[in-house]
């Protein structure tokens, strides 16, 4: 081998070298902008993580509103519940109240009418019993 063979071998050396540089210069071109790519996706994705973590609190804040909203609500409905079945119990009580009274009443009544019913029966009995003394001892004519 000579020099000059040396020398055509060092320049297609030289170019193959030149054109793996040139090759690893556009790689490491596309791999800036596959970086730049992914940092903008990064950011996209950010964004959004940040609107459903928005979301998901506002979302709890509206549920939790709902549900003491409802709890608020059921307590004034059972509240109003408790007040018509004190007004119920009350009624039951006059009613109660109101058939002692009548039963009372009729008690008088019953005894009333059953004093009187027997004071006639007795007052007929000794009518009778007057008469059938009064035959008895009659003078005798």
């Amino acid at each position: 081998m000579t020099i000059e063979d040396l020398a055509v071998i060092i320049k297609k050396t030289d170019e193959k070298v030149d054109g793996l540089a040139a090759s690893i210069k556009k790689t490491d071109e596309k791999v800036d902008g596959l970086a730049a790519s992914i940092k903008k996706t990064d950011e996209k994705v950010d964004g959004l993580a940040k609107i459903i973590t928005e979301t998901k609190e506002s979302l709890e804040k509206k549920i939790d509103s709902a549900v003491e909203e409802i709890a608020t609500m059921t307590q004034n409905e059972f509240i109003k519940v408790n007040e018509r079945f004190d007004k119920v119990d009350q009624r039951f009580d006059d009613v109660d109240g109101e058939i002692r009274e009548v039963r009372a009443d009729l008690n008088k009544k019953t005894t009333i009418f059953s004093h009187n019913d027997l004071t006639y029966r007795v007052e007929k009995v000794e009518e009778k019993l007057e008469k059938h003394t009064a035959i008895f001892h009659a003078p005798a004519s």
